[in-house]
């Protein structure tokens, strides 16, 4: 079983493909790092349609999705 995923750099992944990980049923833990092409909502998306195994998403220098982005969409879902 796949728990976690590290995706960098994924200069051509896009919100639909990320969206593709959330069906990964062990998923733990997702990295991002250098994903130009992601954004807030598609992260936002990628970590609601996620199981609930998930519980713990990183994202560094991801042009599309601001820190305060990142932080808002883990906020959201985790409190």
């Amino acid at each position: 079983d796949v728990v976690g995923c590290f995706l960098q750099p994924m200069q051509a992944l896009t919100d639909r493909g990320l969206n593709c990980f959330s069906s990964l049923p062990c998923l733990e833990t997702c990295k991002l790092s250098y994903c130009p092409t992601i954004t807030a909502s598609g992260l936002a998306s990628f970590v609601l349609n996620c199981s609930s195994s998930i519980g713990r998403v990183e994202v560094l220098c991801c042009a599309g999705v601001s820190p305060a982005e990142a932080a808002a969409v883990q906020d959201a879902v985790w409190g």
